[in-house]
């Protein structure tokens, strides 16, 4: 066995060192706004100061970032042209803005608020976002791609509002969580299993074998018998839906609820505008 030199040894110490450090996560803890423009190859790790103090970390254009793991009450922003490369874990009660970027496998925890108005989303596992113990996921945006089982899931009481984006993919609530499905494109498969509730909000809905469905009350679908089905009809938001039903136990309900048409919507609201601007200029 050859013999290791001196200066063999500390070669092997330096690259050690540096394999130890690339593993190594960087720690916010400090309470003060921390912006991010490059690469963290351990990923970030971001808690309240040791006086109770909210760390903020600003992922920003040029960061790359092996990771994010939020705790206490931080904050965390993804902000365009930042690259989040593995999991995204929110904990607690942080709160978790996504507004662009890229990001992979993406899980809000034990009661933490995460709010997605942009980015591009993937799952190299189960899922491109995840809810869990209590989470509150809000997404008015953003690009969900199929992960290889659901694209979005809520699970263990954990509620996903989902009011816009492209999903591509499976939207599931599951173990006594909700989903509410306002608007988003894309939508493939919507499915509610183990005492969950969906309710997809619309109207000119339609099921395969029974046609045309009446609002004039909620549609509540609670057994199995419109699985495999396909469900089309206009979403609150104005974007059509065409997606696959699946109701897996019962307890789960798939609850269908009718809302105005948007464009009465929008006729309202402009009225209410210029009810607001007369009483303005009568007031001046």
């Amino acid at each position: 066995m050859p013999r290791l030199t001196h200066r063999s040894v500390i070669c092997l110490c330096i690259i050690s060192a540096s394999i130890s450090q690339l593993a190594r996560a960087d720690d916010f803890d400090n309470g003060l706004i921390n912006d991010i423009d490059h690469a963290l190859p351990g990923g970030a790790r971001v808690y309240d100061s040791s006086t109770g103090d909210t760390t903020t970390i600003n992922a920003l254009s040029g960061a790359v970032i092996n990771g994010i793991e939020a705790n206490d009450s931080s904050v965390v922003k993804i902000f365009d042209g930042s690259q989040i490369t593995s999991d995204l874990n929110a904990n607690d009660t942080s709160m978790v803005s996504v507004l662009g970027g890229s990001l992979i496998n993406v899980d809000a925890l034990n009661g933490c608020e995460l709010t997605i108005s942009g980015g591009i989303f993937s799952g190299s596992g189960g899922r491109a976002v995840g809810a869990f113990d209590d989470a509150v996921v809000n997404i008015t945006g953003g690009e969900f791609l199929g992960a290889t089982t659901f694209t979005l899931l809520s699970n263990e009481n954990s509620t996903i509002n989902v009011s816009g984006g492209s999903i591509d993919g499976e939207i599931r609530s599951n173990n006594d969580s909700m989903i509410n499905i306002w608007g988003g494109t894309g939508i493939s498969d919507v499915t509610a299993v183990e005492h969950s509730i969906m309710k997809i909000y619309g109207l000119d809905f339609s099921i395969e074998s029974l046609g045309a469905v009446s609002l004039n009350s909620p549609f509540v679908i609670s057994d199995e018998t419109y699985n495999g089905e396909l469900l089309t009809g206009t979403l609150a938001d104005g974007s059509a839906i065409s997606a696959d039903i699946l109701n897996g136990v019962v307890g789960s309900k798939i609850v269908l609820v009718a809302v105005p048409d948007p464009a009465s919507i929008w006729l309202v609201g402009s009225s209410l505008l210029g009810l607001f601007g007369f009483s303005r200029r009568k007031a001046t």
